[in-house]
């Protein structure tokens, strides 16, 4: 039997987005080949899995290596050094390695992987990295460290076997000379939670509807005049938040807050609400779990954007959804998108819209074709 390896910072059973479609993959693989799985993650372990890893190894993060004192940001730097640490030790070899970022730097390691086991690497960015448009610093030193990302990132591209992006918009910012290797996979929702999961409700004014928002905050995704202009309308909506708590947000009238939960939770309260809640960058590339879950649980979709409405990959994603409402992130757009939601039934049909390629397991058989698994291993 053939081994495949997938080194990701992140695995559950941490709460984090960047844990979710990488643990699903490891877990699921084998109902689409015979393989034998493996994990490398610095998330400890505190229930043993059964069957479905083979091999879950925690490589804990010692902060320690020069790289680590350039990007102190990126957990990645100095994971690196213990990665090479524990290769040193363990001489396990793979046909296939699945490297997935957020944080980044620990790629470095395709190359040594690379030169020592002659395996397929697969680079799997997740989020643009050494482009990431939504990091808009102008200080010197931030526009030095961004050069030397684009030459780290060229370097990484140059072991990849394939890479893996979400969407077009983040594989234009990709620095790869070799864009023939580059293969979209979304986030996706993971089907098997949505269906297994029970409906939570945490709020019980049945007279109003439901905003759920899944996720964190950030400058350009603010709730602010979402909050202002649910106020003009005399709190006609209940506000769910379910997430990294944001100090202070709980102390508004109408809303909830369930703080970080387990995904089969998460979903399991936005089950319950009336409507899903995106906040947007307005970046072309930007792309969000969220959306995902709220197509696979079939809710209407608020989304809020601080750029222009009904562009970039979330538009792509939603264009033929059934009910989606756009806003400008200012008090005027989101009062006439909230009444507009007031008056609407919320009961429609889906039109023929199909959810299931959005669902983590069209994205694993993706994977699995594209890196020719059943001909590799």
């Amino acid at each position: 039997m053939k081994k495949i390896l997938f080194i990701s910072y992140y695995f559950s059973p941490e709460k984090t987005v960047a844990a979710q479609r990488v643990s699903y993959w490891a877990k699921n693989i084998k109902e689409h080949v015979d393989v034998e799985v493996d994990v490398i993650t610095a998330s400890e372990q505190h229930i043993k899995e059964v069957s479905r890893v083979d091999n879950i190894f925690h490589v804990a993060n010692s902060r320690t290596g020069l790289l680590g004192h350039l990007f102190k940001s990126d957990l990645g730097a100095t994971w690196f050094y213990d990665l090479k640490k524990h290769f040193s030790k363990n001489k396990k070899k793979y046909d296939v390695v699945v490297i997935t970022g957020n944080p980044f730097l620990h790629f470095f390691i395709a190359r040594i992987l690379k030169k020592t086991m002659g395996c397929k690497i697969v680079l799997d960015f997740r989020d643009p990295f050494a482009k990431n448009e939504r990091n808009a610093s102008t200080a010197l030193s931030v526009k030095l460290k961004r050069k030397m990302l684009v030459l780290f990132e060229y370097f990484f591209c140059e072991f990849a076997d394939k890479i893996i992006v979400m969407n077009e918009g983040c594989k234009k910012l990709l620095c790869s000379r070799q864009q023939e290797i580059i293969e979209i996979i979304d986030n996706g929702y993971d089907e098997k939670s949505l269906n297994n999961t029970t409906k939570k409700i945490t709020v019980g004014n049945n007279s109003k509807k439901t905003i759920v928002y899944l996720g964190s905050f950030a400058v350009d995704r603010n709730i602010d005049n979402l909050l202002t202009s649910n106020k003009a309308l005399g709190f006609a909506f209940d506000i769910l938040h379910i997430g990294k708590p944001l100090e202070g947000l709980d102390n508004h009238k109408g809303v909830t807050c369930t703080g970080l939960v387990s995904y089969s939770d998460a979903v399991g309260y936005a089950k319950g609400a009336d409507i899903g809640l995106i906040l947007a960058s307005g970046m072309a590339f930007e792309s969000t779990t969220k959306i995902f879950d709220y197509i696979g649980l079939g809710l209407p979709v608020l989304i809020i954007t601080n750029g222009e409405a009904q562009t970039g990959n979330i538009h792509e994603v939603t264009k033929d959804y059934p009910a989606v409402w756009w806003a400008s992130n200012n008090e005027q757009s989101i009062i006439d998108a909230l009444q507009e939601i007031m008056t609407s039934e919320l009961n429609y049909k889906a039109n023929g819209f199909s959810k299931e390629k959005f669902s983590r397991k069209h994205g694993l058989g993706a994977l699995v074709n594209f890196i020719d698994l059943k001909k590799t291993l």
